[in-house]
């Protein structure tokens, strides 16, 4: 077994229930999002953020608060 694998199943084996199978779930059960990668999938994501959910933008994923992101923060850009 790789040590990686191992320190997971020794310190965090709940892990598996904290992830999400896709985007939809992920934005329909998280209060906070981080985006901290610019990939176009992000921006598919946002796009279905709620009004009352936080987003914080690491990386400039659009040049402008989305309509529909009430809690919209960019940092260190």
């Amino acid at each position: 077994m790789g040590a990686n694998k191992e320190y997971i199943e020794r310190e965090i084996p709940h892990i598996s229930r904290l992830m999400c199978a896709n985007w939809s779930e992920l934005m329909q059960t998280s209060d906070v999002i981080i985006i901290a990668n610019r990939d176009e999938e992000f921006k598919t994501a946002l796009a279905q953020a709620r009004p009352n959910q936080i987003i914080i933008d690491l990386v400039r994923i659009v040049d402008s608060k989305p309509a529909n992101a009430g809690n919209y923060y960019g940092i260190c850009w």
